[in-house]
């Protein structure tokens, strides 16, 4: 469009108009955007913070007998203290056991839940494994039954029922799992607690990358075991 001047020469249009609405655009995109990355980034935090918290590991029961099988991880000591005081007609008598591990103190507390409880421990070797942090709360038991493991020999190896090894440092950087003494102490510490110091040595067995089993004939002499029949 033409705009004539009031002495009729043509007037090229004002671009002001124009300029300002894209700018104005501009800066109404600038803000959505922002604000959107900043409902993102509280997303976020939010998930992270939570997950952190969660527990890893899952518990159940049957009658008088609870199951506790996964990784153990923060927020699971928390979860078990929770679940034991659950109101229920009967208490919780046996402790069904089906995990590799996980984190040490945490499996040390839930052990001395175990024990303060008067709970028995089991492991059924032709069902379960119980490795590494899991033997703590094994440990913990009043009495600990560890069942069909007539095929399980010492050493170190794979396979099923109970399998120790020295604590992992969980910051370490790289592919290359490293020891970390403390964590191998408190280990050491909550057997000697538990009443079983002999098993010092399946713990010395085993690099953090290897897992020692031990037999049900061991476990017996050992006193990590007190029965090798079910309850």
């Amino acid at each position: 469009m033409v705009i004539v001047s009031h002495r009729g020469a043509p007037v090229a249009p004002a671009a002001s108009s124009s300029i300002d609405d894209a700018s104005s655009r501009k800066s109404r995109t600038v803000r959505r955007a922002s604000s959107a990355w900043r409902v993102a980034a509280l997303c976020g935090f939010a998930t992270l913070a939570l997950s952190s918290a969660a527990p890893a590991s899952s518990l159940s029961e049957n009658g008088a007998t609870a199951m506790l099988s996964g990784n153990i991880d923060e927020g699971d000591a928390d979860n078990f203290a929770q679940f034991l005081a659950r109101p229920r007609s009967a208490p919780i008598k046996y402790l069904n056991l089906d995990s590799q591990g996980g984190r040490v103190s945490v499996a040390a507390e839930i052990a001395r839940d175990v024990r303060r409880a008067g709970i028995a421990t089991i492991v059924d070797a032709s069902t379960s494994r119980c490795e590494s942090a899991c033997t703590l709360i094994f440990a913990g038991g009043v009495r600990r039954f560890y069942l069909h493991a007539d095929g399980v020999v010492d050493g170190i190896g794979s396979g099923m029922g109970i399998a120790f090894h020295r604590g992992n440092d969980l910051n370490a950087t790289g592919m290359a799992k490293q020891e970390d003494p403390r964590v191998t102490r408190r280990m050491i510490n909550t057997f000697q607690t538990m009443g079983m110091p002999a098993a010092r040595q399946f713990v010395m067995k085993a690099g953090v990358s290897d897992l020692y089993r031990i037999s049900a004939k061991t476990a017996l002499a050992s006193h990590m075991a007190t029965s090798l029949t079910a309850p």
